[in-house]
């Protein structure tokens, strides 16, 4: 066996949270600069380059795919994101619909992302047969599962695949959240099926990421399971009952989006619980204080998600 297929395992997870994945960006960006000291490297290690898998939903996807599919450095990244945010939160707001924003435009400027990290190919798809690992979570629009969601991802595993849409499409429905965006088509060449966002349930992402790596590496051990949080949030909801919410949602998943928060810090208590004997494992890093009041899509509040971010790094 090759040192790879032997070496614990180090995986990151990233949160959902709309523009306030900035924070992600900017705690990942400390961690590599420690992880570049710590280690005695000579220079920062890119995440794609450091982790064995990677994991996000929503935003946290985007971010996932920009790390670890499109292989950025953090500073890239953050450049990317931020004019992703802007891109889709400001310029892509509709005026009037069913959808508070355009999804053509959060398309074409993923698209746009894609090209420039793939030599121009806009249309690339998921899947590429060596390098980090990458998933992003989301849900079949009619069949919303709490706690399980539905993976694309950019590596072939041999069971429950999915399909190996453009990454484009990836990006579109792990953001897919309903009242926000209209939900997506992908097909796996056979059968289509509609998307929707995976927060409800998985907007923490930890635990799935921690099945998936047993699944996909069933011999290997656990070397650091990192966790990423955008910033504490209230409980969110859907509001009760307008015709414009109707019009998109099944009463089922109204019933399930009322009745589920968000959730990520249910999941990271439940990975403290998993790992209490094993501290050395687990890592879970979040803003606390100050990220209550800052809206999902909130782009003209980056300053602020900045300083609450910069107070946990020192």
């Amino acid at each position: 066996m090759t040192d790879n297929e032997t070496k614990p395992l180090r995986l990151l997870s990233i949160d959902g949270g709309g523009i306030r994945g900035m924070s992600a960006l900017l705690i990942i960006r400390e961690m590599m600069k420690r992880i570049e000291h710590e280690e005695r490297l000579s220079s920062t290690p890119a995440p794609h380059a450091y982790f064995d898998m990677i994991g996000g939903t929503g935003t946290g996807g985007i971010i996932a795919l920009m790390l670890g599919r499109l292989r950025m450095s953090v500073d890239d990244a953050i450049k990317e994101y931020d004019g992703f945010v802007k891109a889709v939160y400001v310029d892509g707001r509709k005026r009037r619909g069913e959808e508070m924003f355009r999804a053509e435009a959060l398309k074409e400027k993923m698209r746009g992302i894609v090209g420039a990290y793939c030599s121009g190919a806009k249309d690339a798809r998921m899947v590429e047969d060596d390098g980090c690992k990458v998933f992003v979570c989301a849900s079949y629009k009619d069949n919303v599962a709490p706690g399980r969601p539905s993976l694309l991802r950019t590596y072939k595993v041999s069971r429950n695949a999915g399909p190996n849409c453009m990454l484009w499409e990836a990006a579109r429905a792990t953001t897919a959240h309903p009242g926000h965006y209209k939900p997506i088509t992908i097909s796996d060449g056979v059968v289509n099926h509609e998307y929707v966002d995976a927060g409800m349930g998985s907007n923490n992402p930890c635990r799935v990421l921690l099945d998936e790596a047993a699944s996909v590496y069933p011999t290997r051990s656990l070397g650091a399971v990192v966790s990423i949080g955008t910033g504490r949030a209230q409980t969110i909801g859907v509001p009760a009952g307008g015709v414009r919410d109707r019009k998109l949602l099944s009463s089922d998943l109204l019933g399930v989006l009322r009745d589920v928060a968000v959730d990520c810090e249910r999941v990271s208590e439940e990975m403290v619980k998993h790992f209490l004997h094993y501290p050395e494992l687990y890592f879970w890093f979040n803003v606390m204080h100050g990220m209550q009041n800052v809206s999902w899509d909130a782009w003209d509040r980056q300053s602020a998600v900045a300083a609450h971010t910069a107070d946990i790094c020192r």
